[in-house]
């Protein structure tokens, strides 16, 4: 068990006493809720740990996270933090790789029979990611046979400014103590987010930030913003900022590198932003950090890109180049070791990554290493370094934020001093005049938007960054001396005048390599951006806009869509506003033709089909590539499985009205091959799940009937194909072949198994969905004597059932009522 350190021991009993009801108090209907805010690095997910030991020693603790590299890592540090009892994770990770040693699962009847099997009174952890959150909710339903699971004693919500913002998304129902109960929420986050949603009069003040200018206004109902105690809490402790931090020595002190570039030939390349333009900036980025390493003694860096192409291709040639260049060669005669992440790695691969980039040379000798990233370390993820590389810096202010905080980290008094280093490739070196940049100059030229992108995302994050841009940092007395800073001889005098003490070392917060630009030049230009409002909004909306076309390929973004990400940005109604501007000509042409480089279409019925389109393919890059959606799936609000069922009906019309053409049926096999098959979808919806298994590692021919993966059969499946394989087509059998499957040797002995009511049903609704698939998606023609034929050999008595299930309506779960609804039953 690990101790607190001393900076940590006041925010944990803060927010123990903000989640401790009174002597004598009941908890409140919406239990008890408090915020702890804290700088990146500071040890949040310790602290809670702390606190969750303490507010439930003996109790249930619910612990929620964004991603699943976070999810790993929050395990081990509750551990360290000594959290005892059993501990479960409700992720997508296959049961056969659970999460660094505990049990996994996506199944809410499986996690209610392991809370259920624990009883009161005994220390229970579960940890989960957000998008695990159904399955929690199911759990709290309970049914089949398993009972509802008890109200958490505490419930920790780490990043909680993911799920600000509107009401109406998935992740919102953390918040609802109706979906999630619970005695106790903690939210934490380094980031917090606030809408701008009228204040109520006589509203009070509190320990958060001012929303931001431009930021997007919602109804207060709908809003879920960080300012409102109603639904995060109030603030415990914000005590630990990223300016008293490093003042304690816990952040290190940072300096912006401007990487300036000035070759005219290369700025004129980057304008038609071809992909031989792309090749050479990087290949000048990475001569121009090497000699930054040098100059700056840096050893460690991360460099973040927005393409997994880039970050492969920045790592993979950087050693070479080194080897090949004599003048590289000189500054680094051992080589530079360079990997490269992206967020398609394993989780085993990325830490084995990692940890290679943590270690010295043989012997302890430092060694100069880049680690080329692409969306991988980002929220909370641990990993320190010298500085880091904002090769591409487009995305939120939080990712920025985030990004800029895996260099702040730094063991408590080390007295590091952390780079943040943005490439600028100009024309010409500037001249170092302010009024070059209030006559526009640093303004216009796109090759500043990266520089200035990334002190913006510091002045949310240090409020008197641009203001004190050209002002020297001072180094705390209290911090040992740093030998990267200048010659302490040039510092004579004290602050106050005084001739006695040690000196204090001053330091330039903002530097360029190469260039002439002065800090106060890049100050004026920042608040240049700032102090725009209206421009600054619309800005706010194309870069959204840019995102997802970057994302998706397209601006076919659904009308209540938000921003994937942190920003939650409310692009489809951004994006709504433009259309109606284009058609009532008040649209600027300048702005219109931006919005056309990126694929804008201006109809709303194409838009439409875009829209449906571009959600369905992101539901299938989320669900291992298919689209053998059930027709009740969404997708971020979009029905994508009403438009799936839609499209194989238009695709078996081979002529006239609503036939689907072929750009879009093209459209459709670039995302799945299979998504309109000529048999049965659940039959390819089950071979997509086993498919699923063996890709994860795992086998078919050894699972034994019954055995259930995703809530599937698999089993019992696998056996029936190889049954009845003579049955099936050649395409089919095929495809079992790539899983291993062939034609028995010898017929396979049926084995008896009990059904269930629940097994019933499920077979039932099978049946009940293969034929509304077969009847403009509803049921609601079917007549008692009706059957309906299962790929597995099947025949239900779908007319039958359907009477029966009628007669058992009062016995049902929500869950198969709301499948039934939307198949169009008749009740």
């Amino acid at each position: 068990m690990t101790g607190l350190r001393d900076y940590q021991v006041e925010p944990v009993n803060d927010v123990v006493r903000f989640l401790t009801a009174r002597p004598g108090e009941d908890f409140p209907a919406n239990g008890l809720r408090a915020q702890l805010i804290a700088a990146c690095g500071t040890g949040k997910t310790f602290m809670s740990a702390h606190a969750g030991i303490r507010l439930a020693r003996k109790g249930a603790v619910l612990v929620l996270v964004p991603t699943l590299d976070l999810l790993g890592q929050t395990i081990e540090t509750w551990r360290a933090a000594g959290r005892g009892g059993a501990m479960y994770t409700v992720c997508s990770l296959a049961d056969h790789e659970p999460a660094v040693g505990v049990l996994c699962t996506t199944s809410a009847a499986r996690l209610g029979f392991w809370l259920d099997r624990a009883g009161p009174g005994v220390p229970v952890t579960v940890f989960g990611t957000y998008a695990s959150l159904p399955t929690v909710i199911g759990a709290h339903v309970g049914g089949l046979g398993i009972p509802a699971i008890r109200p958490w004693d505490a419930l920790v919500v780490d990043e909680a400014h993911r799920t600000s913002g509107s009401g109406m998304k998935a992740w919102a129902a953390v918040h609802d103590n109706t979906q999630v109960p619970a005695l106790r929420r903690l939210y934490m986050t380094a980031t917090p987010r606030c809408w701008n949603i009228p204040e109520p009069d006589g509203a009070g003040t509190n320990a958060l930030p001012p929303r931001e200018p431009g930021a997007e206004s919602l109804p207060r109902g709908l809003a879920m913003s960080m300012d409102d105690p109603k639904v995060f809490g109030p603030v415990a402790n914000s005590t630990l900022t990223l300016a008293r931090c490093q003042e304690l020595g816990i952040l290190a002190r940072y300096q912006i590198i401007a990487l300036e570039i000035a070759d005219p030939v290369l700025h004129t390349m980057l304008e038609s932003e071809d992909e031989s333009a792309r090749e050479a900036r990087l290949a000048a980025v990475q001569i121009a950090l090497l000699k930054a390493m040098r100059d700056e003694s840096m050893n460690k860096v991360i460099s973040f890109h927005n393409r997994i192409a880039d970050a492969e291709v920045f790592a993979s040639t950087l050693p070479r180049r080194v080897a090949t260049d004599d003048d590289l060669t000189a500054m680094f005669p051992d080589g530079v070791w360079a990997r490269w992440l992206s967020g398609e790695h394993t989780a085993r691969h990325r830490r084995t990554v990692l940890d290679d980039f943590d270690s010295p040379r043989p012997g302890g000798t430092p060694r100069p290493a880049v680690l080329a990233n692409c969306r991988v370390l980002g929220e909370g993820v641990d990993g320190r370094s010298d500085a880091v590389l904002m090769n591409d810096p487009k995305g939120s202010v939080v990712d920025l934020v985030q990004a800029i905080g895996r260099a702040l980290r730094q063991q408590p008094g080390q007295g590091k001093t952390a780079s943040i280093i943005v490439p600028v490739i100009v024309r010409k070196p500037g001249t170092g005049t302010v009024e070059d940049a209030a006559g526009g100059d640093m303004v216009s030229d796109p090759a500043f938007a990266p520089l200035l992108t990334v002190l913006q995302g510091l002045r949310a994050h240090d409020s008197d960054l641009v203001e004190g841009l050209a002002v020297p940092q001072r180094r705390s007395r209290t911090q040992q001396p740093d030998p990267w800073l200048q010659d302490e001889e040039q510092a004579q005098q004290q602050p106050d005048g005084g001739g006695t003490g040690p000196a204090l070392v001053l330091r330039a917060v903002l530097k360029f390599a190469g260039g002439k630009h002065t800090a106060a030049e890049v100050a004026a230009a920042v608040q240049l951006r700032v102090l725009s409002p209206e421009a600054q909004s619309w800005l706010r909306g194309y870069s959204a806009a840019r995102r997802w076309h970057q994302a998706f390929g397209s601006l076919a973004v659904p009308t209540h869509a938000t921003e994937p990400g942190p920003s939650d940005y409310p692009l489809g109604r951004f994006i709504a506003d433009q259309r109606a501007a284009y058609a009532n000509g008040t649209l600027l042409p300048s702005r219109q033709e931006r919005l056309e480089d990126l694929g804008m279409v201006w109809s709303a019925h194409d838009a439409a089909w875009q829209a449906n389109l571009t959600a369905a393919r992101a539901w299938a890059h989320a669900n291992g590539g298919h689209l053998s959606a059930p027709v009740t799936t969404t997708w971020d609000g979009t029905p994508i499985g009403r438009f799936l069922a839609d499209m194989r009906t238009a695709a078996a019309r081979t002529t006239g009205p609503g036939a689907l053409t072929d750009a879009r049926r093209k459209a459709l096999d670039e995302i799945d091959p299979w998504w309109c098959p000529p048999w049965p979808l659940a039959w390819q919806r089950t071979f997509r799940t086993a498919q699923a298994h063996v890709h994860n590692g795992g086998t078919l021919t050894a699972l034994p009937t019954g055995h259930l993966i995703a809530g599937e059969d698999i089993g019992t499946w696998t056996r029936t194909q190889q049954t009845r394989w003579n049955q099936l087509g050649e395409e089919q059998q095929e495809l079992l072949a790539q899983l291993g499957l062939t034609a028995p040797t010898q017929p396979t002995p049926a084995q008896p198994t009990s059904r269930s009511q629940a097994q019933r049903f499920t077979t039932g609704l099978a049946a009940a969905t293969t034929w509304a698939q077969q009847h403009d998606g509803t049921i609601a023609a079917v007549k008692r004597n009706d059957t309906q034929d299962l790929d597995d050999g099947t025949t239900v008595k779908l007319g039958v059932w359907i009477m029966n299930t009628r007669s058992r309506r009062a016995k049902l779960t929500p869950e198969q009522l709301a499948a039934l609804d939307a198949l169009g039953m008749r009740w």
